[in-house]
């Protein structure tokens, strides 16, 4: 999925029954991508907060770019302990480094919702 300025383009690449990498690569750069899952973590590590329970499965999806900098991602699994499916959203500035929750309505079947919505 291509940002709005096509200067990074965002790759959700399901690479098995229980996960999924999801980088974004930038044309302007001969670096290496950015790997959102750990750019997620470290968004949050400020604050001390988990933005993920332990999965055995998990995956993440970015659903669209709300600006050149800044992307909207679900996050979903299940497993670990409590044994039960979730469904989280994300928005994440890829230039600040920051992240912020933003709301779903899971109602229901979370696991379920995420898989209906993912790109």
């Amino acid at each position: 999925m291509w940002s709005p300025d096509s200067r990074r383009i965002a790759i959700n690449d399901y690479a098995g029954s229980d996960n999924t990498n999801n980088l974004v690569y930038s044309v302007d750069q001969d670096g290496q991508p950015v790997d959102l899952q750990k750019q997620l973590d470290l968004a949050f590590s400020r604050y001390k907060w988990k933005p993920m329970p332990d999965a055995d499965h998990f995956y993440m999806s970015v659903i669209r770019w709300t600006s050149r900098d800044e992307l909207k991602l679900i996050a979903w699994g299940h497993g670990g302990e409590p044994t039960m499916g979730f469904c989280r959203c994300f928005f994440l500035n890829l230039v600040d480094g920051t992240g912020r929750r933003c709301h779903l309505d899971t109602t229901g079947d979370p696991e379920g919702y995420c898989e209906k919505i993912k790109k």
